[in-house]
């Protein structure tokens, strides 16, 4: 497995997973999963070859109460411009890339609600 690189974190991350990510505007930002899924491949948790195939629409949609408490309770983002802040996201509302791929990460087995609280809150 190799180690990750700076370029990995748009093309492996933002690129496939977030529908806000625009190639070459504002590439100094990321929301507040982006950093927990590379510390995740970084510390060999999860290796960039497996990272699961980007969802559809209908899965975009679906909430995940762990990463709210463990990413979203942090995120610079949620003060202002995330949907998810509120007690109940509208029904419109798209998370962030970083949000997506963790919670397949979740629902798949590839990580336990334990291993990335350990990883975010140390």
């Amino acid at each position: 497995m190799r180690k990750p690189t700076k370029q990995d974190f748009s093309a492996f991350i933002c690129g496939p997973y977030c529908v806000f990510f625009k190639e070459g505007q504002k590439e100094d930002m990321a929301c507040g999963a982006a950093p927990a899924a590379m510390e995740l491949i970084r510390r060999g948790l999860v290796s960039i070859e497996d990272l699961p195939n980007p969802p559809d629409d209908q899965y975009l949609r679906r909430d995940n109460p762990h990463l709210r408490e463990i990413i979203c309770r942090t995120c610079p983002f949620v003060l202002d411009g995330c949907d998810f802040r509120l007690p109940e996201a509208p029904d419109d509302a798209v998370p962030c890339g970083g949000f997506v791929l963790l919670r397949l990460l979740l629902d798949t087995g590839v990580i336990e609600p334990g291993t990335l609280r350990a990883i975010v809150h140390g």
